[in-house]
């Protein structure tokens, strides 16, 4: 609203100011000053002024810039206008006839009058100027009586140089959240049975083809009372590889580490009395490529079932995986294994927000992931929260970025332009969040650390031109948004 006023009452007062030219010019005719002030307040030259000011006015509306910088940028106009006018207006200052040339004058005498000789050289002189400054573009245009010629300056370029020298100043950068995308993995496949024992010595046989490796559980429930069952299992070889002697009411056992392609067989022999009985046999599933999801569903269905999952990470840093939708009274053991199989992390019970951090995970290494069953069972939910890419933020001056799961830590490199003191100073984020802020030099060795929240910052004390530090930011409670903003205080050249 500033600003509209301004434009406002600058074309009110040039209207008025022209008017009393206008009137004055009357009284003093021979009066230069008076002249070159009726030019530059011609209708035309309030007009373009006046454009040039909604136009900024407009800007503002549309970028929300503030009216300080607005009004920088009007004087940074403002200027290169005055400059312009300056060069022209000494051109131009020259001793008008007393006697003007009649309309009827001839042709020829116009071309040969002095005045147009010395105007004809005034103009190459321009001319000459004005490719000297061709970096300030200049148009020339021709009025009526009343107005005579007037540089017209290149708002548009004189703008559009001064943001880019703004910009040079201050710059700015937001990182986007982590990419969402979900995954939900299909059901588990258990073949049930029906047998019915009706005499002495019966064995009922029943074949495993595994399609997968991993573990194959064998259950035999719903016994009728009374009746006494044994479980073998012989591999294709004829051993026998596991069994469970004298069932009641339930039971069962688990084949570990079947290979694919290989085959097996089962066998349920009457001990003691007649009936019937149900026969289940779970099957693993087939490791599945997580590489790409941040959420997984699955579930667990039988006893010792472990689901597996194999995945690379893009960034050097820390991953954190995490279960939700966990029904009451169940859990599920969490493991995680390199590309050797050694075991990088583990939760042997985890249920609902629990689960494990993995520092340090290497690019393009592959690594698995193990959900096993330990009690009861049901769906789950993996949440993985991805390490973001590392950032360079040497020329920054403000850095918004967000914390999105439990021990995140965003990384980003910084080289000092030179010696001195810098701050940053954290900013836009929620009441219940903290973060930690860490600086390490290029040798590992921290040089500075802070825990943060909204108007608190870290300083950072003898940071030395062109070295590189890398500073860290690090989920310590809740989650949020955040802007930080770098200052340097002091320092060399200052």
């Amino acid at each position: 609203m500033s600003i509209f006023f301004c434009t406002f009452l600058f074309i009110i007062s040039a209207i008025v100011v022209n008017y009393l030219v206008g009137k004055l010019s009357k009284v003093f005719p021979d009066s230069s000053i008076l002249k070159h002030i009726d030019r530059f307040l011609s209708r035309k030259n309030v007009l373009i002024i006046g454009l040039i000011l909604m136009g900024i006015l407009i800007c503002s509306m549309l970028n929300s810039w503030s009216f300080d910088y607005l009004w920088q940028r009007f004087e940074v106009v403002a200027s290169a206008a005055a400059n312009r006018i300056e060069q022209i207006i000494p051109s131009r200052d020259r001793d008008i006839p007393d006697d003007p040339l009649p309309h009827s004058a001839k042709a020829s005498d116009i071309e040969d009058s002095p005045a147009d000789e010395e105007k004809s050289a005034v103009e190459v002189n321009e001319a000459g100027a004005d490719e000297a400054i061709a970096e300030e573009p200049v148009a020339t245009t021709t009025s009526g009586d009343d107005q005579s010629d007037i540089g017209v300056i290149d708002v548009e370029a004189t703008v559009d140089s001064a943001i880019v020298a703004d910009a040079q100043e201050e710059h700015f950068l937001s990182i986007d959240p982590i990419l969402r995308s979900d995954l939900a993995a299909e059901g588990t496949r258990i073949d049930r049975y029906q047998g019915d024992i009706t005499y002495e010595g019966q064995v009922d046989i029943y074949q495993i083809s595994a399609p997968a490796n991993g573990e194959y559980r064998i259950d035999i429930d719903d016994i009728r009372a009374e009746l006494s069952l044994d479980l073998e299992v012989y591999d294709s070889l004829g051993y026998k590889v596991s069994y469970d002697y004298n069932i009641f009411a339930r039971g069962g056992l688990t084949l570990y580490d079947v290979q694919a392609g290989e085959s097996y067989e089962v066998r349920v022999s009457q001990r003691d009395d007649f009936g019937s009985y149900s026969l289940a046999i779970g099957y693993p599933k087939v490791p599945m490529d997580i590489t790409s999801c941040t959420s997984l569903t699955d579930s667990i269905e039988y006893s010792d079932q472990v689901n597996r999952y194999f995945f690379t990470v893009p960034y050097a840093g820390t991953y954190r995986f995490e279960l939700s939708e966990v029904y009451a009274g169940t859990g599920f053991g969490m493991y995680i294994y390199n590309s050797l199989g050694e075991r990088l992390a583990y939760d042997g019970i985890s249920n609902n927000g629990e689960g494990v951090t993995v520092y340090d995970m290497t690019p393009n290494d592959s690594y698995s992931l193990e959900i096993r069953q330990y009690s009861d069972y049901g769906s789950y939910t993996i949440n993985i929260g991805k390490q973001k890419e590392c950032r360079d933020i040497s020329a920054v001056t403000l850095l918004t970025d967000s914390i999105e799961y439990r021990d995140q830590c965003n990384i980003y490199s910084f080289t000092p332009s030179a010696d001195g003191i810098y701050s940053f100073e954290l900013s836009g984020m929620m009441s219940d969040a903290n973060v930690g802020i860490s600086i390490y030099d290029h040798l590992g060795e921290r040089v500075a650390y802070d825990y943060c929240n909204n108007g608190e910052n870290l300083t950072f004390d003898d940071a030395r031109g062109g070295e590189t530090y890398t500073m860290y930011v690090s989920q310590e409670s809740g989650f949020s948004d955040y802007c930080i903003s770098i200052d340097k205080l002091a320092g060399q050249n200052d």
